[in-house]
C-alpha cells in the first residue's frame, strides 16, 4: 500500500509541474485514504515545488446516523484529515 501511496505522490507531482510549464493549474480528486502516509509537507520539502495553483478536491464528509456531518476530529473526517495533513 505504502508503494501505492508513493506512485500516486510520483504522477500528481509530474502532473503539477506539466501545468505549470503549460501555464495551467493542476486540479486532483484526491481520496483519503489510510495507505497515504506520506506527510506533505515534507515531501515538498524535498522538492521545493509551489503548490499555491494546486486545486484539491475531495469527496463529500460522511454523515451520522442523524444526518449531521461527523465531526472533524472523528478519523473518518475528510476536512479533518486534510485538517491535520497540511
Amino acid at each position: 500500500m505504502e508503494e501505492i501511496g508513493r506512485d500516486l505522490a510520483s504522477v500528481m507531482l509530474a502532473e503539477i509541474r506539466a501545468a505549470k510549464q503549460q501555464g495551467r493549474n493542476a486540479t486532483f480528486i484526491v481520496p483519503v485514504a489510510r495507505w497515504i502516509n506520506s506527510d506533505p509537507r515534507r515531501d515538498n520539502q524535498r522538492t521545493k515545488l509551489d503548490c499555491r495553483d494546486v486545486c484539491l478536491i475531495n469527496r463529500m464528509n460522511i454523515l451520522t446516523d442523524d444526518d449531521q456531518w461527523i465531526d472533524s476530529r472523528h478519523p473518518l473526517s475528510f476536512k479533518g484529515f486534510w485538517m491535520r495533513s497540511l
